[in-house]
């Protein structure tokens, strides 16, 4: 009989103590819960940021697109110095050099600057590009300064630079640039316009013009 009266006793005491232990359990799932919504919110504001964040890039985007127009990216050294005269076509064997092959290999350094520090130029009137012409110091064969007109480019050219061979015809080794391409898009290029071409020496502004750098991925920009 006191065998008996035991039992409730036992279950009870079991009870009292399995009863914490649950509440802790179903405590410890709404922590759980509670940390999942925090996140949730927290991620929502993540998101809201991002979007203000796109904003600003989209300020800083059109602020570097503004400064890319505002300069062509050539420091004007000085145009007193460039050539004039009266237009004249003639015959001259054309080629091209780039920043993958230039004197030394890897840079845009010329002999004499006039418009431009380092080879260069967009093709324009203002803005020729840099050509190099056979000769060198005095004994160039056109000083430096000297402007043409390539009409298979549609480009402007200056004499800022030396090292064309000397040949039957006059012989300008003009800048096709190629700084961020490869070699063979470079080599491309000026393949595609190598031999004897009409061109315009002291030309007059209004000819048609094609404006940047000519190498590009596909070749030539003409």
């Amino acid at each position: 009989m006191k065998r008996l009266l035991l039992v409730p006793l036992i279950l009870a005491a079991m009870l009292a103590v399995a009863t914490p232990a649950l509440a802790g359990d179903w405590s410890h799932h709404r922590d759980r819960e509670d940390r999942w919504n925090d996140h949730s919110r927290s991620h929502d504001r993540w998101d809201s940021d991002d979007e203000d964040d796109s904003d600003w890039d989209d300020e800083d985007s059109d602020s570097e697109d503004d400064s890319d127009d505002s300069d062509s990216g050539d420091s004007v050294v000085d145009p007193t110095p460039v050539v004039t005269g009266s237009e004249k076509s003639l015959q001259a064997a054309l080629t091209g050099y780039s920043w993958q092959d230039n004197t030394p290999p890897g840079s845009a350094d010329i002999c004499c600057a006039v418009l431009h520090q380092k080879a260069g130029g967009t093709g324009t009137y203002a803005d020729p590009i840099t050509t190099a012409v056979a000769g060198s110091g005095s004994s160039m064969i056109y000083p430096k300064g000297t402007r043409f007109y390539i009409p298979p480019l549609k480009r402007y050219v200056i004499v800022e630079d030396s090292g064309a061979s000397s040949d039957s015809l006059p012989h300008l080794d003009i800048w096709v640039g190629g700084q961020g391409h490869s070699k063979s898009d470079s080599d491309a290029c000026m393949n595609s316009y190598t031999g004897n071409h009409t061109i315009i020496q002291n030309p007059a502004p209004g000819h048609p013009v094609t404006v940047g750098e000519l190498t590009t991925s596909n070749g030539c920009k003409i």
